[in-house]
């Protein structure tokens, strides 16, 4: 069963003429050193009404038209990549592509086959994790219906433009000018971001965050599996994690250490000694600028505090006791040092300082690093676009593919309320050793089937 594509188009804001004096958007320059490959979102919601052409019509055209809407004011979302420190406009809009599946929603998310080829509902032009080039757009939308009027809305956004945060605040807009919500006229963007973080034109991304994170990587046959915490199996970890030292551990806490010692145990598993292994967490640093940046504040607002590893056999109160001590490094003072003139200078000298880290506990067997990323608690799973709330978020990913890759744990709440989905990227021999992982399969299931209700 494969997707066809009924149309191609580009979708403009509804009142262009608004923007035709704008010059072209600026790139912050925390929006420089971050990743410029494209990431994806992908929703799935169960409609209620059997495929009709009528039906799909009426749909897909309140989907362009709210998007229309919305671009009005968040209108770099419609540009195109100009060069490595702006976005321009020249009416081109966001690219959309409807297409249909001659298969019900359940028929596709059941069958493993389909359900390890989900890039198929999103544009082609924009893979997850490939690298555009100038003049590609910034923003690309893909609407899939199936046989059973279910719905998938797919989407890719270039991450040099805007982190996860900014780019669920646009979906939360844009659904809410779909239901024609009142809440759709308080949604303000802010993309003020390249006037306290100043760009640098001389393209600083040869000593980017990225480039020293690629001293990690290896190719091989990537792995992703689906681990899945419900509320039950949480609320058993968070009384597992807590100490006299870690009071009320979250359930993200508790999830991102017990991954990260299985994950370590799993990658030194065929290894003569332990292996160090930086385990590094991308935080949010809106809320804790002095004032606060605001939430709807569009760009890169993210920096990973990492910390070090040198034992399997850690407990999980005591990684949650460092990354505590990590995160609370990134406060009003850090963040402050990144903005002005004297921002560059400073992101120099912590990736300086990142690397002497490196380097200083390099060991004989080289040395490790696990990246965490969190997506819980964003509200994905309320954006409604006036077919009901998703039905699932999977992680898009390369599984069973030959490339390039790090070890990557990213995190998403469940359907269920207050559980987590954990997709956990490795090597294949280390993926056979993490699912084999008893302390870990005692609160988590490998790729539970979906309830799709």
């Amino acid at each position: 069963m494969e997707v066809e594509v009924i149309s191609r188009e580009c979708i403009k804001p509804s009142s262009p003429t608004i923007h035709h004096h704008l010059k072209p958007h600026k790139l912050s320059l925390l929006d420089q050193f971050a990743p410029s490959y494209y990431f994806p979102v992908l929703l799935f919601y169960s409609g209620s009404q059997k495929y009709s052409d009528l039906l799909t019509s009426g749909r897909s055209l309140n989907l362009k038209q709210s998007l229309s809407e919305t671009l009005n004011l968040f209108y770099p979302f419609a540009g195109k990549i100009k060069d490595h420190v702006s976005v321009e406009f020249n009416d081109n809009g966001v690219y959309y592509v409807v297409a249909r599946m001659n298969c019900s929603l359940n028929e596709c998310l059941n069958n493993p086959d389909h359900r390890n080829s989900l890039q198929k509902f999103l544009p082609s032009e924009a893979a997850p994790f490939s690298v555009p080039i100038p003049g590609s757009h910034v923003f690309l939308v893909q609407e899939t219906s199936f046989s059973c009027g279910g719905i998938a809305i797919g989407v890719s956004v270039w991450h040099g433009f805007c982190d996860g945060i900014g780019l669920t605040s646009f979906l939360k807009a844009w659904s809410a000018k779909a239901i024609k919500s009142s809440e759709s006229e308080t949604i303000i963007p802010d993309f003020s971001a390249s006037s306290i973080f100043l760009p640098n034109d001389t393209n600083p991304t040869e000593a980017n965050v990225v480039s020293l994170r690629s001293r990690f990587q290896r190719i091989g046959i990537v792995q992703t599996r689906r681990f899945v915490f419900d509320a039950r199996c949480l609320t058993r970890l968070k009384d597992k994690a807590t100490s006299t030292e870690v009071k009320n551990p979250t359930r993200v806490e508790a999830v991102c250490a017990l991954l990260s010692k299985c994950v370590m145990a799993a990658v030194n598993r065929n290894s003569r000694t332990c292996k160090p292994t930086f385990i590094s967490n991308a935080i949010n640093i809106r809320r804790r600028a002095l004032p606060p940046l605001p939430n709807l504040s569009i760009g890169n607002f993210v920096w990973d505090t990492t910390i070090l590893s040198t034992a399997m056999e850690a407990d999980i109160s005591r990684f949650i006791l460092e990354m505590r001590e990590a995160i609370a490094e990134i406060n009003e003072d850090f963040v402050r040092k990144l903005q002005g003139d004297g921002g560059l200078a400073q992101i120099y000298r912590l990736i300086r300082e990142m690397s002497e880290d490196f380097d200083s506990v390099e060991s004989v067997e080289g040395v490790e690093h696990v990246s965490i990323t969190s997506w819980c608690n964003f509200g994905l799973y309320d954006i409604d676009f006036g077919f009901g709330k998703p039905i699932w978020l999977p992680v898009l990913t390369s599984n069973g593919m030959k490339r390039e890759f790090f070890n990557l744990i990213i995190l998403m709440d469940s359907k269920e309320e207050k559980g987590i989905e954990a997709w956990v990227t490795l090597d294949e021999p280390e993926m056979v050793a993490l699912e084999q992982d008893s302390e870990l399969l005692a609160y988590a299931s490998i790729d539970p089937p979906l309830m799709l209700h």
